[in-house]
């Protein structure tokens, strides 16, 4: 069908008002984060702040994390040995996993301003952080002395195997594996082995205390606490709150529909998990729910202070999956493209 002539102003304008639609669409700007002076990078994580964790090659072909912020990538080092990588990400720390000085042991690592901490291990050769909450508190994966991996919770510098904070014997798995993920309610999600020999996905949820939950909100209206944030307790089958940050109940629901107040401060979780200021541990926390066995210590002191030497290149990979990483990031050369 021919167009009259008449109809193509109309048709050029159509034109151009779809033209412009799609430019105002494309609502992303691009940036390169560069390299650590090697020809790859990866970018596994990014805060609220805009703050990135990862990898990169370094100039001398190692693999190493990195942390970007104010348009500036810096290399986080090694615990020793040759490779790092950083995948978990909050408001204050970057973590990971690190080479020591051992060609075939890796360790968790959490850096901070105050500069990197080796997070040790449940026992074994090799550990690596994949989450990371906003109070700090840290989950990932790391192997026991018999060599076999095993799902870990990081809670004020301490490693827990989470096959003993929890009663398997009632669910359908026969160990957790991995944590890979954590909410600030405690809440961890991860992946283990069934009974049956499969890989299953599992969330772990915190018992309730005293008919509520506990929860780590961060949000400007707490600055006036001076914290940024605060632990609050949550009723489940209510509208009250207990705030840390006033050391008091408020109601949360509709106003004039007030429920009675709770008549005291409610505990707060059973050890290990995190103990809010001026709360206490349930009155049975001796007779946690849970099976709680303590782990074994770490291998190395939890302050070790990394020399920051690049170590040598290792040709054979990790004895593990550390699920992320690119290939070449346990000390390997990455070739050139």
């Amino acid at each position: 069908m021919k167009i009259p002539r008449s109809f193509y102003p109309a048709l050029i304008l159509l034109l151009l008002f779809a033209y412009s639609r799609a430019e105002a669409q494309l609502g992303y700007s691009v940036t390169d984060l560069g390299t650590l002076g090697g020809a790859t990078s990866t970018a596994n994580s990014v805060n609220a702040a805009g703050v990135v964790g990862g990898f990169a090659q370094t100039a001398d072909g190692f693999g190493h994390a990195f942390v970007y912020r104010d348009g500036q990538m810096r290399d986080l080092g090694t615990l020793g040995g040759a490779g790092s990588t950083a995948g978990a990400n909050n408001l204050a720390n970057i973590a990971g996993a690190a080479d020591l000085q051992d060609t075939s042991v890796f360790h968790a690592f959490i850096s901070s301003e105050q500069g990197v901490t080796d997070a040790g291990t449940l026992g074994g050769d090799q550990s690596s952080i994949l989450g990371l909450n906003t109070p700090g508190h840290a989950v990932g994966f790391s192997t026991v002395a018999d060599g076999s991996v095993h799902a870990f919770l990081d809670v004020n510098a301490q490693m827990f195997d989470l096959n003993t904070l929890c009663d398997l014997s009632t669910s359908n798995f026969q160990v957790l594996t991995a944590a890979k993920a954590l909410n600030d309610s405690m809440v961890i999600v991860g992946e283990g082995i069934t009974k049956a020999g499969e890989k299953h996905a599992f969330m772990l949820t915190p018992q309730a205390v005293d008919g509520g939950r506990w929860s780590y909100l961060w949000c400007g209206a707490y600055e006036s606490y001076g914290r940024g944030g605060e632990w609050v307790w949550i009723q489940i089958d209510g509208w009250w709150w207990w705030e840390s940050g006033c050391g008091c109940y408020r109601w949360h629901g509709s106003p004039g529909e007030e429920t009675k107040c709770p008549p005291s401060p409610p505990h707060c979780w059973w050890y290990p998990l995190p103990c809010p200021p001026d709360c206490k541990r349930p009155p049975d926390d001796e007779n946690p729910p849970y099976h709680r066995v303590p782990p074994p210590p770490p291998l190395i002191d939890r302050n070790y202070p990394p020399p920051g030497g690049h170590g040598q290149k290792i040709p054979q990979p990790p004895l593990i999956d550390r699920n992320y990483p690119p290939p070449g990031d346990h000390g390997q050369t990455i070739p050139q493209p």
